[in-house]
């Protein structure tokens, strides 16, 4: 859309400048801090986890030495793997969000729809359809060391994954009104 409207980028300007690189920091800081929440909330706040304490998660290379008492076996059984499996589901319907925001460098999602866009979609559809298959089919479940999540869980993926779009728009919006 706006693109065409822009005079072109100098050539002895980089292509990705320093507030695209801020950008791509701030978005990057995200993506990571989401990942590794995930994990965590898995331990520390779902209602169907353990809801151990920070500290517990924080120290659990010496659980059965500080604290033997919550089960340690938690840290390399189903409920790691449940935890790890949120963590992977976290970043890949992130990474997919994430790749709608790269439609347009400044626009916004609201006036340029990801529809426009077909082969997108298209490979948004396909990379979901594989990650569904590997939670969701048991010779990939095994191969892979995951397990299926449930409606709860998939619920926090999205709401800690959808973030990625707000924190976005809102840079995209500070682009195109101040930069």
């Amino acid at each position: 859309h706006d693109i065409m409207r822009r005079p072109p980028r100098n050539s002895r300007e980089p292509i990705v400048g320093k507030w695209l690189f801020f950008r791509y920091m701030i978005v990057g800081i995200y993506v990571g801090a989401a990942t590794v929440f995930a994990y965590a909330w898995w331990f520390l706040f779902y209602s169907e986890g353990p809801q151990i304490s920070f500290y517990q998660l924080s120290n659990f290379h010496r659980c059965n030495e500080l604290f033997p008492e919550i089960g340690c076996e938690m840290f390399s059984n189903i409920m790691a793997k449940r935890a790890t499996t949120m963590s992977l589901s976290v970043l890949v319907t992130i990474e997919m969000l994430n790749a709608t925001n790269s439609l347009s460098e400044n626009e916004s999602l609201l006036t340029l729809p990801i529809w426009k866009n077909i082969y997108l979609v298209l490979s948004i559809i396909l990379s979901m359809a594989l990650h569904f298959s590997i939670l969701y089919i048991p010779f990939f479940t095994k191969l892979f060391a995951i397990v299926p999540l449930n409606w709860a869980e998939w619920q926090a993926v999205l709401f800690i994954s959808i973030p990625v779009i707000i924190i976005d728009e809102v840079l995209k919006l500070f682009s195109r009104t101040f930069i």
